[in-house]
């Protein structure tokens, strides 16, 4: 009996859990689908510190994020998202040497589905900022000299710099851009003026990205540092009330949670709109906001318009497909869900592709008990390899082998994601269960 208990909640939480609550209404990704050739994709890796004065190493992280953001801009190119790449470095463990590294630059490349790997170094000696940029091209290995890049200055014009660099990167590129794409870009990389905030706002990022209680409260913290430096930063702003978006959504999950967390959200969204309404990353973080106050066409909408401003984000286009199925599970199938993704011009080699996709073959259950689950086991078990410490591939595969009934399996990928993730709450339920081990000893 409690072993079919823990099945039905394992099965309740496997269909729900991967959607968004809410929306009902079925929406055409063709509308949203770019019409020109594929998107050229590519990857800039963090920048390597030469003259290694740990005080400046958060500009290593500032040339990728920016330089991401900003290129991001121009819909013809695909951009690997740097929540992505942070997950990814740190799975296949390298280390800061490695980043920049051009001889391995082709291998990372493959891993994660780019074309181009930008890797560059910068040296920072009191005022003065020297930056190198080179292009891999990660199917030949090869370096092309032409397209070499070197900008030079003072480091009070950071952001000026940066903004010269990726305009020269898309000259090297011979990639096509708009005037608008340009000035969006320009807008993006300039989003303050004070090289400290823009520190507390990396840094931020950083502790955002690990996704842990403890993080986000050093998160919450920095963003409020990043605003006190420059009370007109809307990407702080962004921050902040994501933060607080991430804890009222799951109050049980981020122990730090409080009760006015959803005001505090609101009202940083709409300072960041008011700032800056261009900003993807802010009408993402809106939508989210929306639906959970159960404000689903708003959500849609806002999510629409994040996906209008940035048609090559892998993470908007998953979170767009996934408002567009949440109430529609018999809609939620692995071909629908493919055919979507090839309309919006997904990178199906992306791991985060990969996870979202194989779990579409576990959702297919709920219409057919015998359904197959073995294609999205294969899609999990390959986005494991490249995700290595991200706990909800185990714990998905898990679902699956408990679905199957296979519960000593099930068993093991809990242990490994307790492992990853000792603290998840939801975890701690299901690996007490006696059904996930021949032996109830075994449960916690």
């Amino acid at each position: 009996m409690k072993q079919n208990i823990y099945f039905f909640f394992l099965l309740f939480f496997l269909l729900h859990g991967i959607f968004w609550i809410g929306q009902g209404r079925i929406y055409d990704a063709s509308t949203l689908a770019q019409t020109s050739t594929n998107p050229l994709r590519i990857v800039v890796l963090p920048f390597k510190n030469i003259t290694q004065n740990p005080q400046d190493n958060w500009l290593s992280e500032s040339f990728s994020e920016n330089l991401t953001m900003g290129l991001a801009q121009l819909h013809s190119l695909r951009v690997l998202e740097r929540s992505q790449l942070q997950n990814l470095l740190q799975e296949q463990a390298l280390s800061q040497t490695l980043h920049a590294d051009e001889k391995t630059a082709p291998q990372l490349g493959k891993v994660i589905g780019a074309q181009i790997v930008v890797i560059g170094n910068f040296q920072k000696i009191e005022d003065h900022l020297l930056i190198n940029v080179k292009l891999v091209n990660v199917e030949t290995g090869e370096i092309n000299t032409a397209t070499l890049t070197q900008i030079k200055g003072s480091f009070k014009q950071l952001f000026e710099l940066q903004e010269q660099l990726a305009q020269q990167l898309i000259q090297k590129l011979q990639v096509i851009e708009t005037q608008q794409e340009l000035e969006n870009l320009s807008g993006v990389m300039k989003s303050t003026a004070s090289p400290k905030a823009h520190e507390f706002y990396i840094k931020g990022k950083e502790m955002l990205y690990r996704g842990t209680d403890t993080h986000l409260q050093e998160a919450l913290k920095l963003f409020k540092q990043a605003i006190e430096e420059d009370p007109k930063y809307p990407l702080a702003y962004t921050g902040l009330a994501e933060v607080y978006t991430i804890r009222f959504r799951n109050p049980s999950t981020f122990l730090s949670s409080q009760s006015d967390d959803r005001e505090h959200a609101e009202k940083n969204i709409q300072k960041a709109m008011e700032l800056n309404p261009y900003l993807p990353q802010t009408y993402r973080v809106q939508a989210l906001i929306y639906h959970a106050k159960k404000e689903h066409e708003l959500a849609f909408k806002a999510m629409q318009k994040a996906l209008e401003l940035s048609p090559n984000s892998t993470e908007i286009i998953l979170d767009y497909i996934g408002f567009k199925y949440e109430k529609q599970l018999h809609m939620f199938t692995s071909e629908n869900i493919k055919k979507d993704l090839e309309q919006l011009k997904a990178n199906f080699d992306d791991p985060w592709v990969k996870f979202f996709l194989g779990s579409t073959y576990f959702a297919q259950i709920a219409n057919d008990l015998n359904a197959d689950l073995t294609p999205g086991i294969e899609l999990m078990l390959e986005a494991r390899e490249q995700l290595k410490n991200y706990p909800f591939i185990p714990f998905n595969l898990a679902l699956a082998y408990t679905l199957r009934r296979d519960f000593e399996k099930a068993r093991t990928f809990l242990d490994e994601t307790l492992a990853i993730d000792p603290e998840n709450y939801i975890i701690l339920f299901m690996v007490s269960g006696p059904m996930l081990g021949s032996d109830p000893n075994k449960a916690l």
